[in-house]
């Protein structure tokens, strides 16, 4: 057996080229999620995005960043925020699996860019409550999950230091027979 090669592929650049992601490739990204599982098939995800074409919008969304994401994540052609919605559609009960399938949902957007020659970065890194303040968000009832930079990606030498060197080191990831667990 082997493992999917766009699973391989898949990983987290900070460094983009300028080339524009079609309004085309993008549907079809928010198509790969809209097929990913959900409790109950709620599916209680939303994006917002921004495309450098829209400077303004993509400068607005840019200005929601913190820390180090502000010192590359604005070069992407494609800033995208990921939304959930914390109870189940039309009721006030608690959907206590909405972030899970919103990240179920990322994975499946990131897996599919990997799979059309593009890459996507998933941030933590910014600021929810300008976030919602921007997206007009009912904090009660949906928030912000992650911020995520999409586009082909470029060279390394077009970053900044420290990201420039994190950038040419190989991507490492745990063993499994460190995190795997047989029931006994």
């Amino acid at each position: 057996m082997i493992l999917l090669e766009t699973i391989r592929r898949r990983w987290s650049p900070r460094s983009y080229l300028s080339a524009p992601v079609t309004r085309e490739q993008l549907m079809l990204l928010f198509e790969a999620a809209r097929w990913a599982p959900s409790s109950n098939n709620s599916q209680p995800w939303s994006y917002y995005y921004a495309t450098s074409d829209q400077a303004d919008s993509h400068a607005r969304l840019a200005e929601c960043l913190t820390g180090g994401n502000r010192a590359w994540a604005p070069q992407a052609p494609v800033l995208i925020v990921s939304c959930g919605r914390r109870f189940f559609p039309g009721t006030r009960t608690i959907n206590r699996h909405w972030m899970h399938d919103v990240g179920a949902a990322n994975l499946s957007l990131a897996l599919q860019a990997a799979a059309m020659g593009l890459q996507l970065h998933q941030m933590a890194g910014f600021d929810t409550d300008a976030c919602s303040r921007l997206l007009g968000l009912d904090a009660e009832e949906e928030e912000p999950v992650t911020m995520m930079a999409l586009g082909y990606p470029g060279p390394a030498d077009a970053l900044p230091e420290p990201f420039r060197s994190r950038e040419e080191q190989p991507r490492t990831r745990e063993e499994s027979d460190s995190f795997v667990r047989l029931l006994r």
